[in-house]
């Protein structure tokens, strides 16, 4: 696997798990005391970031996939 490919990877890993850490405000289960403190739910744009957040990462991670197939 090219250093590239790794480099998508994690970082597509990294926007996803964010992502979705800041979206299990929308459920209204927060991880965390600060993360249910500062969670902004009823404001679209907040939402809608967070999902922009969670697509670029599967998109990294599937760029990743595709440049670790071909190395």
């Amino acid at each position: 696997m090219g250093i590239a490919a790794l480099v998508f990877l994690t970082l597509g890993v990294l926007l996803v798990g964010f992502g979705v850490l800041s979206l299990g405000n929308l459920f209204n289960i927060g991880i965390t005391k600060t993360q249910r403190d500062q969670g902004d739910l009823s404001h679209p744009k907040f939402q809608m970031g967070m999902v922009r957040v969670i697509l670029a990462g599967f998109c990294l991670i599937a760029l990743g996939i595709v440049l670790g197939l071909l190395a």
